[in-house]
């Protein structure tokens, strides 16, 4: 936060690194609460989990379970001193660790990374009432069509990705400007092509792929 953001959003709050004081924490939780697993709940980025599982303050560690860059990690990252996964984006999949335990001790432990198929799980119908009733002013100008588009529309990725190329298109255009630069990790719902070869661009699915700052403008 300090390095990347504006200082307004870390003032009075002091950051360190995960290895100044996880090798602390684990002590406390394997010698004095004496813990049999021990799990770190991470928000790093996938590349940092993995550098931090192989780090010496790690030992004591079982898993790292992961977040920020939502990769879908299907079979646990085996590192120096701990396990790495992370469990994808979008709700779309549920990481899932059992461990066998026997007179106490941990014997046994299996991860698996279950899809979540929204044709298999269906809504709940309270909640699905609930959603529409709270749309339903707003359906004609979500669905509003402004265009469409002949490539999948994404922004997932760390590279580029097409919404960060259509958006960075329609600013240039718009403002004639020398350069003009994307953050390039951010989502949104895909929209994919349809079998006439097109990809609908709707109102809704406009504003879901703004910057939150633009939306909040838009908003307002």
């Amino acid at each position: 936060m300090p390095v990347r953001q504006s200082p307004n959003y870390s003032k009075g709050i002091i950051y360190t690194k995960p290895e100044e004081s996880l090798g602390q924490w684990v002590q406390v939780l394997r010698e004095q609460e004496q813990c049999d697993f021990v799990i770190v709940l991470a928000h790093l980025g996938l590349s940092q989990q993995v550098h931090l599982a192989n780090l010496s303050v790690c030992q004591g560690v079982d898993y790292i379970f992961g977040g920020d860059t939502h990769e879908r990690v299907r079979e646990p990252i085996v590192c120096r001193y701990a396990k790495v996964v992370e469990p994808g984006a979008f709700g779309s999949f549920v990481g899932r660790l059992e461990l066998e335990v026997k007179d106490g001790k941990i014997v046994g432990e299996r991860y698996d990374l279950m899809e979540v198929d929204a044709k298999k799980y269906k809504p709940k119908k309270a909640v699905q009432t609930l959603i529409d009733n709270l749309e339903a002013p707003f359906v004609a100008s979500i669905n509003k069509v402004h265009g469409y588009s002949t490539v999948p529309l994404y922004r997932y990725f760390v590279v580029e990705n097409t919404i960060d190329t259509l958006i960075l298109d329609a600013l240039d255009w718009r403002v004639d400007a020398e350069i003009v630069l994307s953050n390039g990790f951010r989502f949104c719902p895909p929209r994919n092509v349809g079998p006439d070869g097109l990809a609908p661009i709707t109102e809704g699915f406009i504003f879901d792929m703004l910057p939150v700052d633009s939306q909040i403008r838009t908003e307002k």
